[in-house]
């Protein structure tokens, strides 16, 4: 996909601690986000692209290990 408008929402299991990152393009169709997850733990990864007035959106659950958290 491209000519998007991307963004990644990092948030816990509870909604809370929530950030939000915008995905620029690195190549045709392809957007990335460097999120920065603050603990380990259950944490839900929201995707959101707009493009031509539309939008499209996804939530992954997501687990940060003990061993991964800063």
């Amino acid at each position: 996909l491209t000519q998007a408008k991307v963004t990644l929402q990092i948030e816990t299991a509870e909604h809370t601690q929530v950030k939000v990152y915008n995905a620029p393009a690195v190549t045709s169709g392809v957007y990335v986000a460097k999120p920065i997850f603050p603990s380990a733990g259950e944490w839900n990864v929201y995707v959101e692209v707009h493009r031509n007035g539309e939008v499209g959106a996804r939530t992954i659950p997501f687990n940060v290990p003990e061993s991964a958290a800063p």
